[in-house]
């Protein structure tokens, strides 16, 4: 909160500066912020469903998002 840190770039520094297995990083970005809110399940992606989502590059850089089914480059 209040930070300039995007949540990439943040996935980033917890595999690279902390040593985080990828996952784990993905999931602290993702699933435990969901359930937190109580969005535990909302964004799966799916058949029919509208999908909010990132795509990384493999050094974990941001390529693009696709937000309500639309891409959108950064």
């Amino acid at each position: 909160s209040g930070s300039a840190l995007t949540m990439p770039l943040a996935v980033k520094n917890g595999v690279e500066r902390i040593g985080l297995p990828i996952e784990e990083s993905l999931r602290m970005a993702s699933v435990y912020p969901s359930k937190l809110a109580g969005l535990e399940g909302h964004g799966q992606i799916k058949e029919n469903g509208v999908a909010n989502f990132v795509c990384l590059s493999k050094d974990l850089e941001l390529k693009f998002t696709v937000f309500r089914g639309e891409k959108i480059l950064p």
